[in-house]
């Protein structure tokens, strides 16, 4: 669904977050790229809260790795960009509070780790 200028106003102001599926939107949307995405480049300029989903992956033939991927090449974002979107979407679960907590907490963890070995491995080369 393409929002309208209205809406995208009124989910801006709530700080609403989003979820996006860079290949069903892609074929779906019939974008030749993912940088032709109608808000994704926004939701980036002013940091509004969005995370990246699988839409039906049957379908789709797509796996949340290659979501990310896609996003991370087409907007030329960070290693540290997307672990920092990989942790805003801990936040947007409909887990109780102390479950989403504990997830929250494993994956900053974990995120952590991922990317020490990633400049471990820069050191290295």
């Amino acid at each position: 669904v393409v929002l309208t200028a209205k809406n995208r106003q009124k989910l801006r102001r709530l700080r609403t977050p989003v979820e996006i599926c860079p290949t069903s939107n892609m074929r779906t949307l019939h974008l030749r790229c993912i940088e032709e995405h109608p808000t994704i480049g926004d939701w980036l300029s002013v940091s509004h809260p969005f995370c990246i989903c699988t839409d039906d992956s049957g379908v789709f033939r797509t796996t949340l790795s290659n979501e990310l991927k896609i996003l991370m090449q087409g907007f030329r974002l960070s290693k540290e960009k997307m672990a920092q979107l990989a942790l805003q979407a801990s936040t947007m679960t409909f887990l109780p509070p102390a479950e989403a907590k504990s997830l929250q907490k494993r994956m900053e963890i974990e995120t952590e780790q991922v990317l020490k070995e990633f400049s471990d491995t820069k050191l290295r080369n």
